[in-house]
């Protein structure tokens, strides 16, 4: 890593300290669900199924996936669509779905007006207003300047809680039993360039169960921020 490479990291990761979120108020009962990598037509409308009466989680769509959906299997988006809205869910914007490379995961791949292209189809395909925004696989660098210029806010979630999606389901089970409140927990629903697959719906009827049992409110990224 150059000289110059090593201050630009600097800089930005304190962007990243400054402005992206990990957790909301931990002196509430509120635990916010979140859903990245769809939208998936085996996972993302199980997952609405499996929780529902639950109302008000966070869905990160990658706009490729989303466009590439409707045009290919409109009648199945229109389906997921229309159960996000009823559902009063939030769809929040995903990166790009690449292999990264370690400077991929330093500097990021998305430049402003990748994001804001991205940004206005998923705002078109979903037909609901876009406000969050979660990186793929991490991906740090200026995302989180573009970010701040379209308006968006940036959640990466609580790390300490995040798990591989192919994972054993008993191990991320017992990973989301640790849940505390404020949490951030993120689920996968779709599957990537990198995984093939991912346990959702064997784990969510348990974790969702676990949740609750323990008392805690369930729903969006952006009430559990607000403190609404």
């Amino acid at each position: 890593m150059s000289k110059l490479q090593t201050v630009l990291h600097a800089a930005f990761l304190f962007d990243w300290l400054r402005y992206a979120h990990f957790s909301g108020p931990s002196n509430t009962n509120r635990v916010a669900l979140s859903f990245d990598d769809g939208p998936n037509t085996d996972y993302t409308k199980k997952c609405s199924i499996y929780s529902k009466g639950i109302k008000s989680r966070q869905y990160s769509f990658d706009s490729g996936h989303a466009l590439q959906l409707s045009e290919q299997r409109p009648g199945q988006f229109d389906r997921i669509r229309s159960a996000i809205q009823v559902g009063g869910h939030e769809v929040g914007l995903h990166g790009k779905d690449l292999i990264p490379t370690w400077q991929d995961r330093i500097f990021g791949t998305m430049t402003e007006e990748d994001m804001a292209e991205g940004l206005e189809s998923l705002k078109r395909l979903s037909v609901c207003s876009i406000k969050l925004f979660r990186p793929h696989y991490g991906q740090a660098g200026p995302n989180i300047l573009h970010t701040q210029k379209l308006g968006l806010t940036t959640v990466l979630g609580t790390l300490s809680r995040m798990i591989h999606p192919a994972k054993p389901a008993d191990a991320q089970i017992r990973k989301y039993q640790d849940t505390q409140p404020g949490d951030i927990l993120i689920f996968h629903d779709g599957i990537t360039v990198v995984w093939a697959d991912t346990c959702i719906l064997d784990i969510l009827p348990t974790v969702l169960q676990q949740l609750l049992a323990k008392g805690y409110a369930l729903g969006t990224v952006s009430k559990l921020l607000s403190g609404s």
